[in-house]
């Protein structure tokens, strides 16, 4: 549990409440820090100098975060207003329209409309392809690093952004055409986060859905937010990139449902984490699907659980041996067992403390004469230590 100081509030500043309220979730970094600083520093006429220089932010960053809240209603601008970036004219929408239009939808039209009117299949025919679409929208290449979980679009905003922009028509076209089916609002509320919020382009979005078709997932648009949420994490959001990338999935794939016929598992999917050892074991560590299967019989043997950290203990181990095919496997276990059979030597006997003393060390005996005849035999001469 936390709580303010209050020895903190011996001096203060007065802040809006809709800052906190409304834009606390959606605004940047950069335009929480210029807000700050504009209300701290209302009374000496802030510039954007001295705004660059309380926040250590750049003029660009500055000026782009200076537009936002103008454009919100917050600031108060001398002179014109200056352009802000896509970034934040879609955050600074969504702001207006969550403060327009009620917070909770209705479920009468959630159950009524399966796709927005105008968008279905059976117009297909009336839409324009992508390289015919005239109208070219700011590129949403300003992305700040994601905090925090984004709220999915309402029915009447997801309505405000069709109507607003013909790309992200297009976009649900497109993604039905590949789905094979209709987007409903749940679905168009994940497409549209990718879009505009995680900003991957309607060409990487494809691209995605065409793998998710592949791979059995169409149906299934929480996996395609899922994999676009990764991979705007992981800046993938380039047509390279993202080549490559269902490129090492669909290696991934591939090798291993090959795993699964070679060892019997009966998971038509890996799991992130296997994933990771999967392409460890195969790219890093070089070894070929068959060892990969006769380590896991190794550990069948040993256990009666799947458990791939144990797998991966066993192949590091060869790793390391510099193992790399069966043959080398089942010598270095022969080896191992015969070690393991082979009588243990007899450890070496400790040295006798009379044998320190300078006393033999003599079997002992219950001759009560012999005893006598030796303590007096064995008995140390002391002398006397010169000064």
């Amino acid at each position: 549990m936390f709580k303010p100081n209050p020895s903190q509030f011996a001096s203060v500043f007065v802040l809006p409440t809709s800052i906190a309220d409304a834009h606390l979730k959606l605004c940047s970094a950069a335009q929480l820090k210029v807000i700050l600083a504009c209300y701290r520093l209302q009374n000496d006429n802030a510039d954007i100098g001295m705004l660059c220089e309380k926040t250590g932010l750049s003029e660009g960053e500055v000026l782009d975060a200076c537009a936002y809240w103008a454009e919100c209603g917050v600031l108060l601008c001398d002179g014109e207003v200056p352009k802000k970036s896509a970034a934040a004219a879609s955050v600074a929408s969504t702001v207006a329209d969550a403060r327009t239009q009620p917070a909770v939808q209705h479920t009468a039209q959630n159950s009524e409309v399966n796709s927005v009117p105008g968008i279905g299949l059976q117009h297909m025919a009336q839409q324009p392809t992508p390289a015919a679409v005239q109208e070219q929208e700011p590129v949403r290449n300003v992305r700040e690093k994601i905090t925090v979980t984004p709220t999915r679009p309402t029915y009447e905003q997801i309505r405000h952004r069709l109507d607003e922009s013909a790309q992200v028509r297009e976009l649900f076209n497109e993604v039905q055409v590949t789905l094979g089916r209709l987007l409903g609002t749940g679905d168009q509320a994940a497409l549209l986060l990718l879009h505009d919020y995680y900003g991957l382009k309607t060409e990487i979005l494809l691209m995605l859905c065409e793998y998710a078709r592949s791979v059995g997932k169409a149906g299934n648009l929480n996996y395609i937010y899922a994999v676009g949420t990764d991979w705007s994490s992981r800046e993938i959001d380039t047509f390279e990139r993202a080549v490559d990338e269902i490129r090492r999935l669909q290696t991934v794939n591939t090798s291993w449902s090959q795993l699964c016929k070679l060892t019997g598992l009966q998971h038509p999917n890996p799991t992130k984490s296997q994933q990771k050892y999967l392409a460890c074991w195969l790219d890093e560590w070089h070894f070929s699907l068959s060892m990969v299967a006769l380590a896991y019989e190794k550990m069948k043997e040993r256990t009666d659980s799947v458990r791939f950290s144990y797998l991966n203990g066993i192949l590091k181990k060869w790793y390391e041996k510099g193992i790399t095919t069966p043959e080398q496997a089942v010598e270095e276990e022969k080896q191992f067992r015969e070690q393991a059979a082979a009588p243990k030597k007899a450890a070496p006997a400790k040295p006798n403390a009379n044998t320190r003393s300078g006393i033999p060390d003599t079997p002992a005996s219950y001759d009560l004469e012999k005893a006598e005849k030796q303590a007096r035999e064995s008995v140390p001469t002391l002398r006397k230590r010169k000064r």
